[in-house]
């Protein structure tokens, strides 16, 4: 991601300790801690139903319904399954 923050790497690496943390914390408890980390988004209305539905160019930003998305699969997992977590990057790539 071009352009991103010392601050905004730390907070994002603080994200994921506190995740891994409360992981740990709750083994063996019937809870799942998970993680969506997205990168950049564009943020599109849900009432907007062109732009919610429409087909995403090759490099294009990842959009909000991207993170609905993913959250949507992270949860409907079978119980026996953590997605621990879920890094959401447009096609060209990146970290967090």
């Amino acid at each position: 991601m071009l352009g991103a923050s010392v601050a905004y790497y730390a907070a994002k690496h603080g994200q994921a300790g506190m995740n891994e943390g409360l992981r740990q914390e709750l083994k063996g408890r019937p809870v799942r801690v998970s993680a969506i980390y997205p990168s950049w988004i564009k943020d599109i209305s849900p009432l907007d139903e062109a732009a919610w539905n429409a087909v995403p160019d090759h490099g294009s930003w990842a959009t909000n319904r991207d993170i609905v998305e993913a959250a949507l699969f992270q949860i409907s997992r079978p119980r026996h399954v953590t997605l621990a977590s879920i890094v959401v990057d447009p096609d060209q790539g990146g970290l967090f």
